[in-house]
């Protein structure tokens, strides 16, 4: 999940913030922003892009998109910032597939 960060989708995290149930005025907050320098205001701009490594929202934001990352019983995940890591418990060569369905459900999960 190397560059995860970098590869949020804007309209994707919406549609997350959306379906998760936070409020029109938060989510409106990710859709434009405006700066205002000294007396003078910018015009509103639409953001269409990823969310950006280092920005003052990032990681919230970051965190929000993967806390609806799918569970399953087999594995858990653990997030810090924009670190995911992946662990599993168990005896036997299945482990390592176990994981490979988690990745392949996490990926699948990060295109919808």
């Amino acid at each position: 999940m190397a560059n995860t960060f970098e590869k949020i989708w804007n309209q994707g995290l919406i549609a997350k913030m959306i379906k998760a149930g936070f409020p029109e005025h938060q989510i409106q907050l990710i859709r434009s922003f405006q700066v205002k320098a000294d007396d003078q205001m910018s015009m509103i701009r639409t953001i269409t892009s990823e969310v950006t490594q280092g920005s003052v929202m990032g990681h919230l934001l970051f965190n929000i998109y993967m806390v609806v990352i799918p569970m399953t019983k087999a594995t858990e995940s653990y997030i810090y910032a924009d670190d995911v890591a992946l662990t599993a418990i168990g005896k036997g060569s299945g482990m390592t597939a176990k994981l490979q369905r988690r990745l392949v459900k996490i990926e699948k999960w990060s295109r919808d």
